[in-house]
């Protein structure tokens, strides 16, 4: 018998959702829905684009002050606090808030959004391999059709 959501939701209990207790009263912080999903990949889309461009070395609090406005309205809406309250917690209650919005929806996370750049990943790397394999007529990126002939000698065609 496969395990059905309800089943796994009913299994995992507290890992679908997080009270968080900030500002003077709980806040329950439950799994994106799906009528919600494209407000709240869109709200982050600017912080997701610079996680998933920038290097291990990343100044993660640069990344995080340049793109302040997306994260504020992605976890309004992950949260349901409005992002007018979120303004004005302090800045450990905004971080508990965003750290519950996270780990409620991190199987989306990891199971859909993660798995879908690894295939895209995959595709580039076979993209890119394709047009630098012996015998193909694409040269490979960054180099020139000259630099990519045979040598040839003077008088031998």
């Amino acid at each position: 018998m496969t395990e059905t959501s309800t089943q796994r939701a009913a299994i995992e209990g507290d890992r679908r959702e997080r009270v968080v207790h900030i500002d003077g009263g709980p806040i329950v912080v439950r799994p994106v829905r799906v009528g919600d999903l494209p407000e709240f990949l869109r709200r982050g889309e600017g912080l997701f684009k610079a996680v998933f461009n920038e290097q291990s070395e990343a100044d993660w609090v640069e990344l995080i002050v340049a793109h302040l406005h997306d994260a504020t309205g992605w976890v309004s809406l992950g949260s349901g606090v409005p992002r007018e309250r979120l303004e004005k917690l302090p800045a450990d209650d905004a971080f508990a808030l965003t750290q519950a919005v996270v780990e409620v929806n991190l199987d989306f996370f990891a199971g859909r959004v993660a798995r879908a750049v690894n295939v895209l990943v995959a595709r580039l790397a076979t993209a890119l391999s394709a047009t630098s394999a012996p015998g193909s007529t694409t040269p490979a990126p960054g180099s020139s059709p000259a630099a990519t002939a045979e040598p040839t000698l003077p008088g031998t065609h």
